[in-house]
């Protein structure tokens, strides 16, 4: 959306040192964050910088400035690295150790406790962050952790305001990597929140209070944290719940009780920045607080002061994310300039937001929502200053109304192309998805949501006072935030309005940005429209399928994904068609669905030929309705025992997959599933009139054969199913995924020897199954966890040389065959 209306300095001729400071900022970062240079190194430039720059260039300015975008570039690489380094050597020892018994700790809430609920069995949870956290011993002796834990207090739905000293018995845990390539990183996300472990307490009772001192600054979270609970109980009590919901994210800025289908609308309709805290709400209120001043007839210089305070206060109560910090910065920087009787320009503003937010958190400089609020303002800028030339050039002395709003018109589709195209290769890379409707719907709905978010605030600031006075701006608030719901899932729904593709190499997406950036700095100078040649090529390279096909694999591979207890199996035959086994996870069908598509966009697939749903639970299957939304999908493949219409989560994995254009067809033991000339996939159990007694009983097990070598696909087959199979004439395989995520009835000794393989993969969310299951796959066996290891990777060559990696949160590592392996 073009973001709020308000006119910012045209900046052409003014002068933008802070520009200079925010380059040397990220370039700084960027380099700390990918060497392994120790902290002294760092301030030995700095003080190097400072030195040559008061002793030896003083008097030569080009030469000054170059030194002092060195020594600020060498301060924010120390200053990411020392708030980077938030786990001491206590903490790292405390967390390699990981206690098998309660720990029990004394340590003080820091900030408010948040509540949010399991989305597998919905009960409540309630987390607090932990500081000044100190071990206690048997022997009363408190040592210190060395670090701040994240306590996860489960089936608990209660407030505890910060500067609570408590006492709490639980078990450490350090957070989880990204279990697939590209996957969410829970460690790292925590850790630029400064957490390092995580402290999970099952029951109420292990939280004792020990006493309630806070200190001002928590005083005052404790006071925003009330202020937010009065504005979220305003709106719940005024409004129905679905409004209330997404009230509560666009005013407030929680999205946490939205539902996943409505802000899986926003998202796919290209709208849903317009539920994040961030331009377009502090534009809105700069806007009405500015015209409200000039009404009431204040002068400039109060105006200026209640405008920057109000703004503040707001940041302050939304928590402050990246892009709400950009933006309340640039209007400070602004209106302060305004005050002083001085103009500063656009890229003096942003540059002063640059550095504004790598101080607070340098980590941001890595946050996918401040790049994108940050190209944004600036392709805004960009579209402002064509547009004010255009008008130069071809402006009216008088225009008339119809001119006007025909200019007007101009100017937000210009802007809004401007954004589309400055943030749709970080979008494409990073989310895989392009919203087409969004670059119109965007567009449209600009004036709503402006008049929704002035009646939003306005009955937020009405409501506390008087129910009357606040009546008319909440029917106004409901009404259009009606319209703007039913408008957003109606484009959603809209199978042309979005698409999810594999995406263009990181090399191309940074490469985009380094040309768009210097064509834009060197717009005046002769040689810019070579730079601007070199754009074009460089787009059309990106569009060309084999820059953007990563090379292929000439074998067969097979990824056992990791998606907690639960499966979903991902191969690639050699000549490229696809093949899906499962996709299912107790956490969630976003879980699976995620790790089904990032593993085929990672290898430039955007289609499944042939999904096998082996039987009807949720852990195997949830994820398949979401896999048929952003995927092309091709055969859904079954057994006639799953077609039980009583369970809705069948009904639902069938209509999705046949409403996207799949088809879905019946298979039994002996059937065969051709894809690829040289890869025999075939179905060994359940035999066509077989029924067993429970699902997990009817689970279909496929084998893969490539190149001599098998893989076998077991699903949570056990009992009468397992005794079937095990009926069957010996059949040995190389690569076992052991059945219902190696639990121990179903992976009994005689399977092991019945299938005598070399490697065992088990998706579990249990870290300890494997070792359970080394009498039943003794050594040389290897057994890997997917909840240990992360993905499992197995290569089959086209000679027949077999190899197996796993995903250990940043790379794959291959592991040695057993030495008694073929």
């Amino acid at each position: 959306m073009a973001s709020p209306a308000y006119e910012l300095p045209s900046g052409r001729s003014q002068r933008a040192p802070a520009a200079v400071v925010a380059l040397a900022a990220i370039s700084g970062i960027t380099a700390d964050a990918f060497l392994s240079l120790p902290l002294v190194a760092w301030w030995t430039v700095v003080l190097a910088a400072l030195g040559l720059r008061l002793f030896v260039v003083a008097r030569r300015p080009r030469a000054a400035a170059v030194v002092l975008a060195i020594g600020w570039g060498a301060a924010f690489a120390a200053w990411h690295q020392v708030s980077h380094a938030i786990a001491s050597p206590e903490a790292e020892r405390w967390l390699a150790e990981f206690p098998a018994g309660p720990l029990r700790v004394e340590a003080r809430i820091i900030a408010p406790s948040w509540r949010q609920e399991r989305s597998r069995t919905g009960l409540p949870v309630t987390c607090a962050v932990l500081g000044d956290v100190h071990v206690l011993g048997e022997e009363t002796r408190r040592r210190p952790f060395g670090g701040r834990l994240r306590m996860v207090l489960e089936n608990c739905n209660v407030d505890i305001p910060a500067g609570t000293e408590i006492r709490a018995v639980g078990r450490l845990s350090r957070p989880a990597t990204a279990g697939n390539p590209g996957g969410f990183d829970f460690q790292q996300w925590l850790h630029r929140q400064g957490v390092v472990g995580l402290l999970r307490v099952e029951t109420p009772e292990a939280v004792q209070t020990v006493a309630f001192r806070p200190g001002w600054w928590e005083r005052l979270l404790n006071q925003r944290r009330d202020l937010r609970q009065q504005a979220v109980e305003i709106l719940e009590r005024s409004a129905d719940q679905p409004t209330a919901r997404v009230a509560e994210a666009l005013l407030l800025g929680t999205r946490q009780q939205m539902s996943e289908e409505l802000r899986e609308a926003f998202v796919e309709s290209g709208t849903l920045h317009v539920l994040a805290i961030s331009g377009v709400n502090v534009g809105v209120i700069w806007l009405g607080l500015m015209r409200l001043c000039r009404l009431l007839g204040w002068s400039l210089r109060t105006t200026g002061v209640v405008v920057m305070a109000s703004l503040v206060a707001y940041a302050w109560l939304t928590d402050a994310n990246p892009p709400i910090v950009r933006a309340v910065s640039m209007v400070l920087a602004f209106q302060a300039a305004e005050l002083l009787n001085r103009r500063i320009g656009t890229l003096q503003g942003l540059a002063l937001a640059v550095c504004v937010v790598l101080v607070a958190n340098p980590q941001d400089l890595f946050n996918a929502g401040a790049q994108l609020s940050f190209l944004s303002v600036a392709a805004l800028s960009a579209a402002q200053r064509l547009g004010r030339d255009w008008r130069e050039d071809h402006g009216a002395a008088a225009p008339s109304l119809g001119q006007r709003l025909w200019s007007g018109l101009l100017r937000a589709n210009l802007a809004t192309g401007m954004v589309w195209i400055a943030t749709l290769p970080l979008v494409l890379w990073k989310y895989h998805l392009v919203s087409f409707v969004g670059f119109v719907l965007n567009v449209l709905l600009g004036p709503l949501v402006c008049v929704l978010l002035w009646s939003g605030y306005i009955w937020l600031l009405c409501a506390p006072f008087s129910s009357w006075l606040s009546e008319i701006p909440l029917r106004v608030f409901e009404r259009l935030l009606a319209a703007l719901i039913w408008i957003t899932q109606v484009a959603a729904d809209w199978r042309c309005s979005h698409a999810y593709v594999a995406g263009p190499p990181l090399g191309w997406v940074l490469g985009y940005y380094a040309l768009l950036f210097a064509a834009a700095v060197a717009r005046h100078l002769k040689w810019s429209r070579w730079l601007g040649h070199g754009l074009l090529a460089w787009i059309n390279g990106g569009l060309a399928w084999n820059l953007w096909a990563p090379a292929k694999f000439a074998g067969l591979a097979c990824e056992v994904l990791a998606v907690g207890h639960g499966l979903a199996v991902v191969c690639s035959c050699p000549n490229g068609r696809t093949f899906v086994y499962d996709a299912g996870s107790l956490i969630g069908p976003d879980v699976a669905a995620e790790a089904v598509c990032g593993s085929l966009w990672r290898h430039g697939q955007r289609q499944v030929d042939a999904l096998v749903a082996s039987h009807a639970d949720a852990d195997h299957i949830n994820g398949v309705s979401k896999v048929a939304d952003r995927l092309v999908p091709g055969m859904l493949l079954v057994h006639r025992t799953f077609l039980d219409f009583s369970q809705p989560i069948v009904s639902q994995a069938i209509e999705s997959w046949t409403t996207w254009g799949g088809s879905c067809r019946l298979i039994a033991a002996g059937d065969r599933i051709v894809l690829d000339r040289d890869v025999t996939i075939e179905v060994w159990h359940p035999a066509a009139a077989f029924r067993g007694r429970r699902d997990n009983a009817n689970s279909l097990v496929v084998c893969l054969e490539y190149a001599g070598r098998r893989v076998l696909l077991t699903g949570d087959l056990e009992s009468e199913g397992l005794t079937a199979l095990l009926g069957l004439p010996r059949q040995a395989a190389d690569l076992l995924i052991a059945p219902h995520h190696g639990a121990r009835a179903a992976n009994p000794p005689a399977l092991g020897a019945w299938v005598n393989p070399t490697w065992v993969a088990i998706s579990a969310a249990d870290r300890t199954v494997a070792d359970r299951l080394s009498e039943v796959y003794p050594s040389p066996i290897q057994r890997l966890n997917t909840a240990v290891g992360g993905m499992i990777r197995c290569e089959i060559a086209p000679d027949g040389a077999m190899d197996v990696y796993a995903y250990r949160g940043t790379r794959l590592q291959r592991r040695e065959a057993p030495s008694s392996a073929p």
